[in-house]
């Protein structure tokens, strides 16, 4: 039996911003002749006071300088709560001629979101309304079933057959505001005080399962390859109502049915190039074909449309192995991925929705490298060249229809690096200090606004003695304040990276 439970609180130097989360985990585990029985009990608390995006005014080369940096231009009583509990049961059984598995979980999960965002294309501060709000409330139940067996076919293939299943069910009920708040953000309205324009409802049902097997078969004493596919069948229905406070709008009712069934699959293959004294090299390559059914967008709008399911095609060929009597590991790799139907923010009527992206293309290289300088000093690097693109993409804008093929993805660096130096004996002084570099991204589809590369610093020391450890934290100590994200909620606004902020921690071991 195993007990864990931890609780955090994390406040920022935007206004009325902060969160705090509680988390509990029991673990129980009883064997019984040749199986071994499962019972784990996870309960989430979180609540958090969320910031809000900064916006990019129509025509605007930066982000609008008459919002200030640390500001928060949601209502007055704004929140993103989160209520979540799940139950697991699992049975590991040996039944002598193949090792059988399954798992069956339930999770419910209820959500309370009061958020807003300011309008780009009018930011005034003469007491008009100016920015756009909701009120919701979600519930969510999912339950996982999966149910597999592992046989041993000699001594060099290993085969797994089985089944899954995830049958989902999800509602949102929301009402839907406009509201006047200064644009540094003070004095915001509570969503009570404010009338409501349109109230949304919406109710999705989802039924995703799978049939796959898998091989591992080791060909030679340094071949490994790996097989693997699964049919999927995806079979989903919504239902969504609107009424508006004005009369004169008629209420609507709406809903959409689909169902999908289609093969996915892995291949995969790798060779151990060398060996010798513990240290080796080894060459890997696979293919993936990947399916999966578009992310259900529970937002204010209530929009009863089910998207295409987002497919792709992987390719990956890498390196990776140790040196140096196994004190130098390392990892590079080059990849290219082509999806299709990638499920993107956009908006519907003013309010945050969800829609499929088109075509995109993903292909770069990834390196990774950790130097053991002694059992507990490391250093460790990773630096990844992602060259995100639209392939087809036809995006609606002020000017009138896009085609934005051959475009960056919003948003994406070309590079990312981060090095650092981690000393971190189990008892006693500790201490890390690491860097990160993330190269330059556009804020928009069609590449006109460009967001300039900017580096951080983080450093932490701490200190254990018997069960206690107690740890200092303090992340972006030069105080960036760069735009790191696009916004689910308005068009064309982005996230801040948090400011310099530090985190205390301690743990105490039973």
């Amino acid at each position: 039996q195993t007990l864990i439970a931890d609780m955090r609180r994390q406040g920022f130097s935007d206004p009325r911003t902060s969160w705090n989360r509680s988390h509990v985990l029991l673990r129980n585990s009883v064997e019984s002749g040749n199986s071994e029985f499962r019972f784990d009990i996870d309960g989430l608390l979180l609540r958090q006071t969320p910031a809000s995006p900064r916006p990019l005014a129509d025509g605007a080369t930066q982000l609008s300088p008459l919002v200030p940096v640390d500001t928060n231009n949601n209502p007055g009583d704004a929140r993103m709560d989160e209520d979540r509990v799940s139950l697991t049961l699992a049975d590991d059984t040996d039944l002598q001629w193949a090792d059988w598995k399954t798992t069956l979980s339930n999770t419910f999960t209820h959500q309370r979101n009061i958020r807003g965002f300011l309008r780009s294309n009018q930011l005034v501060d003469n007491g008009t309304p100016n920015a756009d709000g909701f009120n919701q409330s979600q519930d969510r139940t999912d339950i996982y079933f999966d149910s597999h067996l592992t046989f041993s076919l000699g001594d060099n293939l290993d085969l797994v057959t089985g089944f899954s299943l995830l049958q989902g069910s999800g509602s949102q009920a929301s009402s839907n505001f406009e509201y006047y708040v200064p644009l540094a953000g003070g004095n915001a309205p509570a969503s009570s005080s404010v009338p409501v324009d349109e109230r949304t409802r919406l109710q999705d049902h989802r039924s995703f399962s799978g049939v796959y097997a898998q091989a591992d078969w080791t060909i030679a004493p340094r071949w490994d390859a790996e097989l693997g596919v699964q049919l999927n069948h995806d079979v989903e229905s919504t239902d969504s109502a609107y009424l508006s406070s004005n009369p004169a709008v008629p209420a609507s009712l709406g809903g959409d049915h689909r169902s999908d069934t289609r093969p996915s699959g892995i291949v995969a293959l790798s060779y151990e190039a060398w060996r010798a004294d513990g240290d080796d090299v080894v060459i890997y390559g696979n293919y993936r074909n990947t399916f999966k059914p578009a992310a259900v967008d529970f937002g204010p709008e209530g929009d009863a449309g089910i998207l295409e399911p987002e497919t792709a095609q992987q390719y990956e060929f890498g390196f990776k192995g140790s040196v140096l009597q196994s004190r130098l590991h390392w990892d590079a790799s080059v990849f290219l991925t082509n999806m299709n139907n990638t499920v993107i923010a956009t908006q519907i009527n003013g309010l945050p929705a969800t829609a499929n992206g088109g075509q995109q293309r993903f292909k770069g290289a990834d390196l990774s490298a950790e130097w053991i300088f002694a059992r507990d000093l490391h250093w460790r690097l990773a630096y990844s060249y992602h060259d995100a693109t639209y392939r087809n993409f036809i995006n609606a804008t002020p000017g009138g229809l896009v085609q934005d093929a051959g475009n960056r993805l919003e948003m994406s660096p070309l590079d990312l690096f981060s090095t650092g130096l981690f000393y971190t004996p189990v008892r006693g002084f500790t201490a890390n200090a690491v860097v990160r570099y993330v190269g330059s991204r556009y804020f928009d589809p069609e590449n006109t606004v460009r967001a300039a590369a900017f580096t951080t610093f983080d450093a932490g020391v701490g200190y254990g003695v018997g069960k206690w450890r107690v740890n200092l934290q303090g992340r972006n100590l030069n105080d960036r304040r760069d735009p790191v994200s696009n916004s689910e909620l308005g068009d064309s606004q982005s996230y801040l990276l948090p400011g310099r902020f530090f985190e205390v921690s301690a743990s105490y071991r039973l």
